[in-house]
Order: C-alpha cells, then structure tokens, then sequence
C-alpha cells in the first residue's frame, strides 16, 4: 500500500516548510491542492503529477488525492497546519467512509496564528483560542457564541478569516462585542500576509482599529488583560516575576 502524507506548507514562504515537508514532496510521485497553496512549493514538485481545485473544492482535493494513493505515492497540500482548518480530518473521514485503506501520515506546518504571533511578539504565552469567522459551514450563532465565552474567559483570542469578499459585517461584530465586554483599551494585532510578501503589521488599542484595515490574508489577534506591550512587541505575563527577583538577586547581569 503506497502512502498518502497530508502536508502543511506553513505561512507560504520556503523557508518556513518543515525538513519533513520538504523531503515528502520531493519524492511523491503526485501532488494534489488548491493552486495558491501549489505556487510557493512549485520549486519542489516540478516534473510530478499534479491536481488543482478552486478554493471551495475540499471534498474533491480530498478525493482525488485517495484515488491517487491507492497506486501512487501522493501529498495532498495544505496551507498552514492540515489539522488546524485544513484537509486532513476530512481526510481521514472520506477515507474511513469509503473504505479505501489509504495509510495516511500528517505532515504539520507552522499555522497563521502561530506566525503572526511571532511577529509581534509573544501573546500566546498563556492560553490562547482559535476562532474561525467564516460561516460557510459553521452558523454565526455558533461562532459569536464561542467569542463570547473565549472573552469571558479571558483568552488571547486568532481570529481566522476575519472576512469575505461579500461579509465584512462579521468582523465588525467582533469588533462591537470585544468593546462592550473588554473595553477600547483592549490591545489587538492586526498581520497581513504573515511570513509572506506584502506582509504588514499594525498593533493598537481596539479603538483604534477600523475593520477597513482588516482583509481576507489577515489574522487577528485579541489580546486577554494579561498581555501587555513592551515596547514593540506583545507579551502575555507568564507569572516569572517572583522568579526573576530571585535569580537578579543572586546573579549579575
């Protein structure tokens, strides 16, 4: 039985595949995605068979790459993590429910979240949430539901897909809620194309943000009461203090 690997390419530039990413597309024989998530691993996986889909096409990605892998070694590319609104519990749903036998290996990526947290500092240091905007699949009761206790929780809240093309009202409604239950002083980044060309940071106070600002290629983050700015960058307080007075106490710097 021939494998199939589920591969995260992370942000979208090279140098942020995994060593195992990159040593699974080189020797597939086939490579199955969505031609934006195809484009920046191209370098790789020249010469190979190669299946693109339109964006919404997920069901058919999936199915094409477990057609694929019953003869031939094949990746199904997945932007970010598969795992982390990608292909690869659908995956192995199709492939349960088909019965096919695919022998299936996940390849993990760096996801958005994580790397527009680290291009602004450290927000996640404490819990965190991943909330998903579209509601494609998922009603926005539901979502604004989740919102709502992620805040109550006081969790440093990604915000995936923040809009569509046709809907920007949602984010606007994230915006309106995090006002009425954390405050205009509440810190939010704001990454477009993190780790990618026409990468643009913005950091600020939720006052200060407009949701023009804000577009599909962008995460959010919602930052909880226990991140605070130092300097440039974002750092949720981790509770070393006790600690650090501790080892200054003892030690020169």
């Amino acid at each position: 039985m021939t494998r199939l690997y589920i591969v995260g390419t992370g942000p979208g530039r090279p140098e942020y595949l995994t060593i195992r990413a990159v040593e699974v597309l080189r020797k597939v024989e086939v490579v199955v995605g969505y031609g934006r998530y195809i484009e920046p691993v191209m370098h790789l996986i020249r010469g190979k068979v190669i299946y693109t889909t339109g964006m919404r096409d997920e069901v058919k990605r999936c199915l094409i790459a477990l057609r694929e892998s019953k003869r031939r070694e094949t990746a199904l590319v997945c932007g970010g993590d598969p795992g982390v609104y990608g292909l690869a519990g659908l995956c192995i749903e199709l492939n349960e429910r088909l019965k096919i036998g695919a022998e299936i290996e996940i390849v993990p990526g760096v996801t958005a979240a994580l790397a527009a947290g680290a291009l602004v500092g450290a927000p996640f240091m404490r819990d965190m949430v991943i909330l998903n905007l579209s509601d494609l699949l998922v009603p926005w009761d539901e979502i604004e539901h989740k919102l709502v206790k992620a805040l109550e929780g006081d969790y440093t809240i990604a915000i995936y897909n923040p809009i569509s093309r046709n809907k920007r009202r949602n984010i606007s409604r994230v915006l309106d809620i995090v006002r009425e239950l954390k405050g205009d002083d509440t810190l939010i980044a704001v990454v477009r194309n993190a780790m990618r060309e026409g990468q643009r940071i913005r950091i600020g106070k939720i006052c200060d943000i407009r949701p023009e600002e804000i577009d599909m290629n962008s995460i959010v983050i919602i930052c909880s009461s226990k991140v605070r700015l130092i300097g440039k960058w974002l750092v949720a307080e981790r509770g070393y203090n006790e600690k650090i007075n501790k080892m200054l106490s003892e030690m020169k710097i």
